[in-house]
């Protein structure tokens, strides 16, 4: 019987589960989801089946979570820089720093977070 425990145990994720049931297999996935749980919040849209809003990658380990205005056709009116200001604002207040996306092809709707270890 404890070895049918321990499987189940195993086969759980290690930090719970997410929004949406979304597995937080390890530290980045939890991570991942404490910059999202920080946005909405904030009252920040997530991008989801109504709509365009906010996105966030787990990234490479050690590095950066970018986070994206996912942004679709119904909302072209959108102020880019507002937005993006909005998730900075946010996300800052956590006392995590936040930067523009240093990728090759860098873009305006993408910011990159490093996140402080709890």
């Amino acid at each position: 019987m404890n070895r049918l425990l321990g499987s189940l145990d195993k086969a759980r994720p290690r930090y719970g589960y997410g929004r949406g049931r979304r597995p937080l297999w390890d530290e980045r996935n939890r991570d991942a989801e404490r910059i999202r749980r920080a946005l909405r919040r904030a009252g920040l849209k997530e991008f989801g089946e109504d709509g365009g809003g906010f996105v966030v990658e787990n990234g490479e380990d050690g590095g950066p979570f970018p986070v994206a205005a996912a942004l679709d056709a119904g909302l072209d009116g959108v102020n880019v820089r507002a937005l993006m200001d909005d998730y900075t604002r946010a996300l800052t207040a956590q006392g995590w720093r936040v930067g523009p996306d240093t990728g090759p092809d860098p873009q305006e709707q993408i910011l990159e977070v490093w996140i402080t270890p709890r």
